[in-house]
């Protein structure tokens, strides 16, 4: 009797070693994909570490070239002593122009009297000055000169001969007539 009771405890110890044997075999399982998986999160995060201080990084140098742009800006306005305008591109120094005067504008602005007429395309500006033709595009400018003691015949010849002498021709015929 003891020799069958030894065999079923040798058997008992058999079947709890295999079922040890089993749950250590599925425990070392779970922990190798609990390693892996903790791995692979680790890998995501520095990847996404990574990404943030790539960003970071671009932003701050685009800020910092930003930053330089305007201090450079900044002080170019400084050297044109505060003026925001660039210089001209040639910086020949020249004598000064002409310089004001304002009696002679004076009298020139009170006898400067003028109307400007449209005829189809034609633009015609009467004013004192001399008959000057110039083409802006398509459109004929005539300046007219006209003086107080001029009479509308004259005045019509002359429109006439500038006309013929630009070769161009009336429009529609429409006459558009305004104040300048």
């Amino acid at each position: 009797m003891s020799f069958v009771i030894r065999k079923i405890h040798k058997h008992q110890d058999a079947q709890r070693h295999a079922a040890f044997l089993a749950e250590k075999a599925a425990l070392v399982e779970r922990q190798v994909d609990a390693k892996r998986a903790l791995e692979h999160r680790n890998v995501l995060q520095v990847m996404d570490v990574a990404r943030e201080v790539r960003a970071l990084a671009q932003i701050e140098a685009r800020e910092l070239k930003s930053y330089e742009v305007a201090k450079r800006r900044q002080a170019r306005i400084a050297q044109r002593q505060g003026h925001d305008h660039m210089p001209g591109l040639n910086l020949a120094l020249k004598p000064k122009g002409r310089s004001a005067m304002p009696h002679k504008a004076k009298i020139a602005s009170g006898r400067v009297t003028g109307s400007v007429m449209m005829i189809g395309m034609m633009i015609v500006v009467i004013m004192i000055g001399t008959i000057t033709i110039s083409r802006r595009n398509q459109d004929i400018v005539i300046i007219v000169d006209r003086r107080p003691d001029d009479d509308r015949s004259d005045l019509r010849k002359a429109f006439g001969a500038a006309v013929k002498k630009a070769g161009g021709e009336g429009g529609s015929g429409e006459i558009r007539q305004g104040c300048r």
